[in-house]
């Protein structure tokens, strides 16, 4: 029997595009012969090549941006005696910039997602070195926190995001080594540009060298056009391949379904509990090479799926994750890819329809955890620690001279933090990978250790060397928590939440990055002291790491105060 055009036309219009890119059939077209449907998939990762000078543009990008960032403290003096304002009120500028620089994260990651690494970090290297420009003209320091601060700040958010993430598209197996090199060139930068930075203030004055950095920012705009983007490759898939897919998937949804309908509430509740048990413990025999998955296992073997590049595992270790890169991941796995149908382009999605249509009205940050009490305390905690974490970077080389050290090996107590901090988070991330460590404890530990030595700073370290001692100690404290906050934050919240809770404590680390410097710039012009300076500063570190010490307790209290709520309510 001869099957008509119209006929023909009906059945083809049936189809529609359910999860992953997959085209399902309707009922009456089952007999229809099988098409090949054209799709585009992002390109496997070389795992090395042009690979290679990616990681040498973020190493250079990431060397300069958290070089100058932390560094703002030599700045301090000259820009206080020029302009006649108080310490509190100079010290507004380099709050600005380190807190923006936090808190464009997730708004750079939606651009980055939307555009390309490349042009978001070309647009970054310029809107910096405008910034520092307009900060060479400024003559009060309203206009210097607005260039140098805000403009400034954000500019370099659009650099280190990108620089940071790009590297993930070219590594797979090797992503962790790839990315740990790149993210390098942050205590690197530090180590050598504060030396560095101090020569060109001695020299040519602090607006001629913040003019000459406008310079360096531009090399940045350079080394962002090296981000190349992979380039996609088209696939052609059998709809009887994509169709099985479909089945098998329906089949364990019906499965699942079933389970929920016939399993009493209690017997529910301890598969789910045992389930839970069982993610956990894949969890921790797999953070040895993946903080942050998108997607699972099978996906690294199944070369011939339809992926976005998300749905590929992401293997960013301990000592080399940071929040603006997680955020970048999450802003891109709520995307979609495109692809043809019969000659026609349409979005394929990467996540359930439902969930797509959800993700694209929900708020960037999930409010509903501001009921957590976990989340409470945590980033209570991170508060805490941000308020005070600039403070010995941005006051110690005016403190040093203040002890009559001179502004060169002022400068190098700069520079010991920046290389410690580095060493710190690579030897963090080994140790806190190895079996029985607990990252929170270690997290602990550093963070009371390193408020302490901040606490007795202006007390018993008053002498150079003592001081070196100091920026040793208190480098590796912040690389603790740097390297560990992000894995902290996936044990305590799962995957699912984890990214969802980052760009939420972005939002409050750069509100305590922001006041943190200015309070205690407030406390020198009182007492003309920086002891309660680094008091303060001291203090809310240790209390911060005592804080925490109860956190895993109360997880697990809210945690089953939850699942008790699930079996009443079933």
């Amino acid at each position: 029997m001869s099957v008509s055009d119209s006929e023909v036309s009906d059945r083809n219009e049936s189809k529609t595009i359910p999860l992953n890119g997959s085209f399902k059939r309707s009922k009456d077209d089952s007999n229809k012969k099988s098409l090949k449907r054209k799709i585009v998939v992002p390109a496997k990762p070389p795992d090395g090549g042009y690979g290679w000078m990616i990681v040498l543009a973020s190493f250079l990008c990431n060397f300069i941006v958290d070089g100058v960032i932390f560094s703002f403290g030599i700045f301090l003096k000259d820009i206080t005696n020029d302009l006649q304002v108080q310490r509190s009120s100079a010290a507004w500028v380099g709050s600005f910039q380190t807190g923006f620089y936090l808190i464009a994260g997730p708004f750079v990651s939606y651009l980055a997602n939307k555009y390309d690494c490349r042009l978001v970090g070309i647009i970054g290297g310029l809107l910096s070195a405008i910034a520092f420009i307009l900060s060479y003209y400024a003559t009060d320091i309203l206009t210097l926190c607005l260039a140098y601060g805000i403009l400034g700040g954000i500019g370099y958010g659009f650099i280190y995001l990108p620089a940071v993430v790009i590297v993930s598209f070219y590594f797979d197996k090797k992503q962790a080594f790839a990315t740990g090199i790149a993210v390098c060139g942050s205590g690197i930068g530090n180590f050598v540009l504060a030396p560095l930075i101090r020569l060109l203030v001695s020299r040519y004055g602090w607006r001629l060298s913040i003019a000459l950095l406008a310079g360096v920012n531009l090399c940045c705009a350079f080394f962002a056009l090296f981000f190349k983007p992979l380039k996609d490759e088209i696939k052609e898939v059998d709809d009887d391949y994509i169709d099985q897919k479909d089945a098998n998937n329906n089949n364990n949804q019906a499965t699942i379904h079933h389970k929920e309908q016939t399993v009493e509430p209690m017997l529910k509740s301890q598969i789910e509990e045992e389930e839970e048990n069982r993610d956990q413990i894949t969890y921790q025999r797999q953070r040895t090479d993946t903080v942050v998955s998108a997607t699972g296992r099978d996906h690294r073997n199944r070369q011939d799926s339809i992926r976005s590049f998300t749905t590929r595992p992401r293997t960013l270790s301990a000592s080399t994750i940071s929040f603006a890169a997680v955020a970048a991941l999450e802003s891109a796995r709520k995307s979609s890819f495109r692809g043809t149908i019969n000659n026609e382009t349409v979005d394929i999605p990467t996540v359930p329809v439902d969930d797509k249509k959800e993700s694209s009205t929900r708020p960037m940050f999930d409010l509903t955890l501001l009921s957590s009490p976990t989340f409470l305390l945590f980033s209570f905690c991170g508060f805490l620690t941000l308020f005070g974490f600039f403070i010995p970077f941005m006051y110690i080389v005016d403190w040093a001279s203040l002890l009559g050290i001179s502004a060169d090996h002022s400068a190098i107590i700069l520079s010991t933090i920046g290389i410690t901090n580095t060493l710190g988070r690579i030897m963090c991330g080994y140790f806190s990978d190895l079996p029985g460590i607990d990252p929170i404890m270690i997290n602990n530990v550093a963070l009371i250790v390193g408020g302490i030595f901040t606490i007795i700073l202006p007390i018993y370290l008053t002498t150079y060397m003592l001081l070196i001692f100091y920026g040793i100690v208190f480098g590796f404290s912040i690389a603790c928590f740097a390297a560990l906050r992000t894995i902290m934050t996936t044990e305590l919240f799962g995957m699912q939440r984890c990214i969802d809770a980052f760009g939420l404590l972005l939002l409050i680390q750069g509100i305590a990055t922001m006041i943190g410097g200015p309070i205690a710039g407030w406390f020198f012009d009182i007492t003309k002291s920086y002891n309660c300076s680094f008091y303060a500063a001291g203090v809310v570190i240790a209390l911060s790491g005592i804080l925490c010490i109860p956190l895993r307790t109360v997880s697990k209290w809210e945690k089953a105060k939850l699942s008790n709520k699930k079996v009443t309510s079933v």
